[in-house]
């Protein structure tokens, strides 16, 4: 059975409905899922991402899809037992403002509860959204997960302007 959420309430450009399903990705989306997040890699959004990462966190990655296209896409990495993030969240840009991102950060939240996990982590420069989803600021020093893992072997890591916001699931 595919894990899949309907939601009904993102309304395209005209008014009328549009069906968006956030589903888990398949192998067979590596290339546009890829296509989509370098495009905010390029303008220095997003960190890079290869076909070798997206395939070793297949199993947590999901897809917004409308018309059989897929114009969103977000990641769940878990960084240890208590800590996961919401990574290579992207939206196609002409869907922009209509519900997709939230909605495929309320999917990742639902899997890291399901995971039992207990806090949930983006490194962000869009701290005004996740605040509308339930996030709050934190210093990186309350993350050393973050830190040891990713953020000391960075290329960015003394000129880096994004925050970090965090929140509890359980």
């Amino acid at each position: 059975m595919i894990d899949e959420v309907q939601t009904s309430e993102i309304v395209d450009k005209q008014g009328g409905e549009k069906v968006i399903t956030i589903k888990k990705a398949a192998v067979s989306e590596i290339d546009e899922i890829l296509s989509l997040i370098n495009r905010y890699t390029e303008q220095g959004i997003l960190l890079k991402q290869t076909r070798r990462s997206l395939y070793n966190n297949l199993s947590l990655t999901y897809v917004a899809v409308a018309e059989d296209e897929i114009i969103g896409t977000a990641s769940l990495y878990q960084l240890d037992r208590n800590l996961a993030e919401v990574r290579s969240l992207a939206v196609d840009v002409n869907k922009g403002q209509s519900g997709i991102g939230r909605a495929l950060v309320e999917r990742l939240i639902k899997e890291t509860k399901h995971l039992h996990i207990k806090r949930i982590m983006a490194t962000t420069g869009e701290t005004g959204f996740f605040a509308k989803c339930g996030f709050h600021l934190t210093d990186i020093e309350n993350v050393p997960q973050k830190m040891n893992q990713d953020c000391s072997d960075c290329s960015e890591l003394h000129v880096c302007t994004k925050q970090v916001m965090i929140m509890s699931v359980t």
